[in-house]
C-alpha cells in the first residue's frame, strides 16, 4: 500500500457538488482508502485566465494501485462526472490528477509522477501544504512546505469551507 496524493478541481457548472461526487465515486473504489482531505479553496484559473474560478481539494488516500491504474481511475471519474474534452487549461467540470506517490517517480509520456507542475501551481500546493506540509517530493527532495515558499505562482488561493469527508463516507458504509 502507497500513500498518494490527488488533486481534484472544478470552475464549471455546480462546482462543489462536482468535487462531492467525484470524491464520493473515489471513496467506492475497493482498491482506494481515503486518509484525510483538504479544505476546500477557491482560486484564481492557472494559465488562461478569462474563465471562471475552480474550487479545488487534495485528498490523502492509501491503495495498492499502481500509478498507471491510478490514471485510468482518475479519467474514469472525470468521464462520470461528465468532463468534456476542451484546450489545456480550459474550463472543466473536474479534473482529478496524480500528485504524488509516496515512493514512486514515473516518467512517461501520459504520466508523470509527481505530477510534473506540482513545484508551479498554489492552487494545489497550498492545499496539499494543509494535508502533507512536510512530505518530500521523491523526485525533488523537498518537502511540499519548501515548495510552497519558492512556488512563482501568485494566483490568489481562499478558504472556501471545510469539507468532512472521512466522516460521510464512514455514514454511508
Amino acid at each position: 500500500m502507497e500513500k498518494v496524493y490527488l488533486g481534484l478541481g472544478t470552475n464549471v457548472g455546480k462546482r462543489e457538488n462536482a468535487i462531492e461526487k467525484a470524491i464520493q465515486i473515489i471513496s467506492f473504489n475497493s482498491n482506494i482508502e481515503i486518509l484525510n482531505n483538504s479544505a476546500l479553496y477557491e482560486t484564481e484559473p492557472y494559465g488562461l485566465e478569462n474563465q471562471p474560478d475552480f474550487l479545488n481539494v487534495v485528498l490523502e488516500v492509501e491503495t495498492s494501485l499502481s500509478p498507471q491504474l491510478m490514471l485510468i481511475v482518475a479519467k474514469s471519474v472525470e468521464e462520470q462526472i461528465g468532463r468534456k474534452p476542451r484546450w489545456r487549461w480550459g474550463p472543466r467540470e473536474i479534473d482529478v490528477d496524480i500528485l504524488a506517490y509516496e515512493r514512486s517517480v514515473v516518467q512517461e509520456d501520459i504520466l508523470q509522477v509527481p505530477h510534473r507542475e506540482l513545484a508551479k501551481r498554489r492552487f494545489v500546493l497550498v492545499p496539499l501544504a494543509e494535508i502533507a506540509p512536510y512530505f518530500i517530493l521523491p523526485d525533488r527532495n523537498k518537502s511540499v512546505r519548501e515548495l510552497l515558499t519558492q512556488c512563482p505562482d501568485t494566483g490568489n488561493v481562499q478558504f472556501y469551507k471545510h469539507l468532512s469527508v472521512r466522516k460521510r463516507i464512514s455514514e454511508e458504509l
